[in-house]
């Protein structure tokens, strides 16, 4: 029991880490790329 409940914490660890990455670098590229290509993003996410 205690084994399911330590990998559910660490996939939960694990998927708020990439949300993090995921928001601090992917994000911001995006906008540059939106920028760029003057496409809405923003209506799209």
């Amino acid at each position: 029991m205690t084994m399911m409940f330590r990998d559910l914490g660490l996939l939960l660890l694990a998927a708020a880490a990439t949300y993090l990455v995921a928001r601090v670098v992917i994000l911001p590229l995006v906008h540059r790329a939106a920028r760029r290509t003057s496409v809405r993003w923003d209506d799209i996410l």
